[in-house]
């Protein structure tokens, strides 16, 4: 990124700063005790200032100039001190163009502070997040902008992880071959997948205006109730044999597994795994039905 020139009395600013520090330092070789608590709050200041985790800068209102930096800022960015306060601003992003920098430094001079995140670059190139936060101050009686610049490079790592976790989990959740139905705690849908939509019949956007109880057989209610209520004594129940009611009236067999969602102790709601067992059950009743016959034939022999 090109280097900016240097504002004029960028120099004056940078030994106005420095000379307020050092007098506040030096005052207490010959001042009495007010001077000696005003020294100390100088010293415990800067000793803040070079120790916090922080990346801290002073920038010149106008052009964004580094006039003086931390040292975490030294070793946040890999430079020199003497090299630090020959850049601006823009010299340590990675990409950010000169003007839209010098709008976010503009409006933190019209006393608005600005907080924001972009990608920075350090001496040696290596391209890092950080979290920018920009405020108009008073420092060596000139107006400046102080930059607290945040390394959150790991902490958009994990976002990104997440994301992709988040990703994966939406990919396994739409394309399982199973039914999933995600419910609140009053049993009302609040998420289904694309095999639950092809089940019921409904829009998703149907789905997530119903109640379970919707769907089930009034006669079948007082046993679904008790599996409710397992759910929430045991965090779980497996295979529930029951049965559904489709858009179009259809009752189809079903097996259910339902586990508990939980926000800390709290349970919040439940995922419902629903399989169409319809097939199986006829095949078990013809089954059941031959057999059947097979006896009868073999008592009449």
């Amino acid at each position: 990124m090109k280097q900016k020139d240097k504002a004029p009395d960028h120099d004056k600013e940078l030994k106005d700063l420095r000379k307020q520090i050092a007098r506040l330092e030096a005052a207490s070789a010959f001042a009495g005790k007010d001077c000696e608590k005003d020294t100390f709050s100088a010293l415990n200041y800067r000793m803040i200032y070079h120790q916090v985790n922080d990346a801290i800068l002073v920038l010149n209102l106008e052009t964004g100039t580094i006039i003086d930096a931390n040292r975490k800022t030294l070793e946040m960015f890999g430079y020199p001190p003497e090299e630090i306060t020959k850049l601006t601003i823009e010299d340590l992003s990675a990409g950010e163009p000169q003007k839209v920098t010098l709008s976010w430094i503009m409006d933190a001079a019209r006393t608005k502070p600005q907080l924001f995140e972009w990608i920075a670059r350090s001496r040696e190139g290596k391209r890092f997040w950080v979290e920018v936060n920009l405020k108009r101050v008073v420092t060596a009686g000139n107006d400046h902008i102080l930059a607290v610049v945040r390394d959150i490079t790991d902490r958009k790592n994990m976002e990104e992880t997440l994301r992709h976790s988040e990703q994966r989990y939406r990919d396994l959740f739409e394309n399982a071959n199973d039914a999933i139905f995600i419910v609140d705690s009053g049993l009302n849908y609040i998420d289904v997948n694309k095999k639950a939509i092809e089940m019921l019949g409904h829009s998703k956007e149907e789905l997530l205006t119903m109640n379970i109880l919707d769907v089930i057989p009034e006669e079948q209610i007082p046993r679904s109730e008790a599996e409710f209520r397992k759910l929430k004594e045991t965090g779980s129940y497996e295979k529930f044999i029951g049965k559904i009611r489709t858009k179009d009236g259809r009752l189809i067999d079903v097996e259910v597994n339902s586990s508990a969602i939980m926000d800390g102790n709290r349970i919040i709601g439940s995922r419902d795994i629903v399989r169409d067992i319809t097939e199986r059950k006829k095949m078990e009743e013809e089954i059941i039905k031959a057999q059947k016959l097979e006896s009868i034939g073999m008592l009449a022999g």
